[in-house]
């Protein structure tokens, strides 16, 4: 098994055929199919995997008014094939959603009070 040292002397180029965009835009998609609203894609990072290259794209909760409070999970899209290869479980997301809404309940009900 390759050790870290072995991988980080490795040449920097990786590629990375997906673009931040087109990986925000399928994190998106995913989240849209799997998450009710006030749940969208975040900025992606770029992550290096000793196999392959993916984007983590922070799944961000968000409210009218506000605009994100908080991440809530993550998305993960090859960043060569352009697919959705892992994710936060969803019941994670929606647990760490309702948690975050109750640390900030006040702030988000004011504008409708």
């Amino acid at each position: 098994m390759e050790t870290i040292a072995e991988f980080s002397a490795r040449p920097k180029s990786v590629p990375r055929k997906i673009s931040r965009d087109s990986a925000q835009t399928k994190a998106n998609q995913f989240i849209i199919e799997h998450l009710p609203d006030r749940f969208c894609a975040g900025q992606p990072r770029f992550v290096i995997f000793p196999i392959r290259a993916a984007w983590s794209i922070p799944v961000v909760l968000a409210y009218p008014k506000l605009g994100a409070i908080g991440e809530v999970g993550a998305v993960i899209v090859d960043a060569e094939l352009g697919n959705v290869v892992g994710w936060t479980p969803i019941e994670e997301i929606r647990e760490a959603a309702k948690e975050l809404y109750e640390e900030r309940k006040a702030e988000i009900e004011a504008p409708f009070v």
